[in-house]
């Protein structure tokens, strides 16, 4: 009986690591199932970046036919292949790839230029200001010349209305006395 015992305990072992092995070998199958997926997946993507690139490379090539045979419809399909290129590039990018320009100057250059840029941005900024700022002062000292003539104006005028209106008056007595003197002469 113990015998009995032994041996259906060692048959229940033995069919607990069937199934835990089933159940491994299934996990693992699984894991062998996603990686193929994955991989798979990475590969059509690759493969459409790579297409994507190709027909990007094309495009540009017949671009630059377009540019060498007229400049005017060059201009519309160079855009519509420039949005087409753009969404290509979107592509790539959106599929992991990495894009890297290639460039002559350095790291140090290139912020040395984009200072620089931003320095002359700031230049032409101060110049616009100092050239508001003249105009306004043009302006306030043209306003105040006209209001100093526009008063210089109408002070003299008051005395010369008064100098005019005495001038008859003075006159008649000018001529009265002319026409006194005269006939005291005759």
């Amino acid at each position: 009986m113990l015998m009995l015992v032994l041996v259906l305990l060692l048959l229940g072992l033995l069919l607990l690591l069937l199934l835990l092995l089933q159940e491994e070998m299934e996990y693992w199958k699984m894991r062998q199932r996603q990686q193929r997926q994955e991989e798979q997946e990475q590969q059509e993507a690759a493969a459409a970046a790579a297409a994507a690139a190709a027909e990007a490379g094309e495009t540009l090539e017949e671009d630059a036919d377009n540019d060498s045979d007229s400049s005017s419809d060059s201009s519309s399909s160079s855009s519509s292949s420039s949005k087409k290129a753009g969404s290509r590039l979107e592509a790539l990018l959106d599929a992991g790839f990495s894009v890297i320009i290639k460039t002559p100057f350095t790291a140090k250059e290139l912020l040395r230029e984009k200072h620089g840029m931003q320095q002359h941005e700031q230049q032409q900024h101060q110049q616009h200001q100092q050239q508001q700022q003249q105009q306004h002062q043009q302006q306030q000292q043209e306003r105040e010349t006209w209001d100093a003539a526009a008063r210089a104006a109408a002070a003299p005028a008051a005395p010369a209305a008064a100098a005019a209106a005495a001038a008859p008056a003075a006159a008649a007595g000018t001529a009265a006395a002319n026409l006194t003197l005269t006939a005291a002469l005759f």
